[in-house]
């Protein structure tokens, strides 16, 4: 890991604290919106496809609970730093089960829901047992396209 930030450090971290921090403040010159919508506050940094939900705890304070990462040019160049992971986009599903072992949830492309077609994925749980880490893979497995890291 290259600067010591990683995602992964900022779960549960509360929203003042997160964009206090010098990692988030760097993604400045990105264009950043976000919307409130009940107990959720949606942020997107749509130019480098990152996006975030704060869920509001029972401190009536937002605390990060969800970090989605998207296939593009920033992250896939600052991929290692986001997730303290030595995975990249190009990674396929068998790259990423070699890394990270077989995962503990599973799906196969195909399979039908009211979105459509899903993408294969696997699901990840972090050692501490708080968090996950799913990937979706493009549809012949042999790339990433979308990542979520999330508390459980």
């Amino acid at each position: 890991m290259s600067s010591g930030f990683s995602l992964i450090d900022f779960l549960k971290i509360k929203r003042d604290d997160f964009f206090d921090s010098e990692s988030i403040i760097a993604l400045g010159d990105h264009s950043i919106d976000d919307e409130s919508i009940d107990d959720r506050l949606y942020v997107s940094f749509s130019d480098v496809k990152l996006q975030f939900i704060f869920e509001l705890d029972d401190d009536d304070d937002f605390y990060l609970s969800t970090v989605f990462l998207e296939r593009c040019d920033y992250i896939v160049s600052n991929m290692e730093s986001l997730l303290g992971l030595d995975i990249s986009f190009d990674a396929g599903r068998d790259v990423v089960r070699s890394l990270l072992g077989e995962p503990k949830e599973r799906g196969k492309f195909g399979q039908k829901t009211i979105l459509g077609v899903v993408p294969p994925w696997d699901k990840y749980f972090l050692d501490t047992g708080k968090a996950s880490l799913h990937f979706q893979y493009s549809f012949d497995s042999l790339g990433v396209d979308k990542i979520t890291l999330q508390c459980e």
